[in-house]
């Protein structure tokens, strides 16, 4: 009976989920083969069991320490994996600026409104000597770039009070 709880106890302590029952038959088997060596009969059966129920707790204990740190990894590199920052709900959400006061900024403006524009900033701020092919040459890079509508109707719809002028320097070399 002892060999017997100390067969199916080693052989349960591999399974992760139901290794603890297997500690608990290795445990039963330990002592019952103990309690067969006092009894008249054959002793090596109960010398196998317990043999058997000493080497299967050392291999479950093992196997416990194998399954323990194999888990721990995986949670580990689960933990890993996760973002290290929440998304921004700002970055995500839609502006409610988008517009301008009463334009259509889906309508893009043409390159002779942005270079009536373009004459007005230049104008107001003392920049002198452009040729209207130079403004006209600006316009038309700024109605082919990447820049939004919006932008370019504030440039076109302008009196003269932009007064960045760096961005636009690319066109004004004779």
């Amino acid at each position: 009976m002892g060999l017997g709880l100390g067969v199916l106890g080693t052989i349960l302590v591999f399974i992760p989920v139901i290794g603890f029952f297997g500690f608990i038959l290795l445990g039963a088997g330990f002592i019952v083969s103990l309690i067969s060596l006092f009894l008249k009969g054959k002793k090596w059966p109960g010398i196998a069991g317990l043999i058997l129920a000493v080497v299967g707790t050392i291999i479950g204990i093992v196997m416990s320490f194998v399954y323990l740190f194999a888990f721990a990894q995986g949670v580990s590199e689960e933990i890993d994996k996760l973002p290290t920052s929440s998304p921004s709900i700002e970055a995500t959400a839609p502006s409610d600026t988008d517009g301008s006061e009463g334009t259509d900024v889906g309508v893009r403006p043409t390159a002779p409104e942005v270079a009536q524009g373009l004459t007005a900033i230049l104008s107001s701020s003392g920049a002198e000597g452009y040729t209207e092919a130079q403004i006209t040459c600006l316009a038309d890079l700024f109605v082919a770039s990447d820049l939004d509508n919006a932008t370019l109707r504030t440039i076109a719809d302008s009196d003269g009070t932009l007064t960045d002028t760096d961005a636009i320097t690319g066109c004004l070399v004779p």
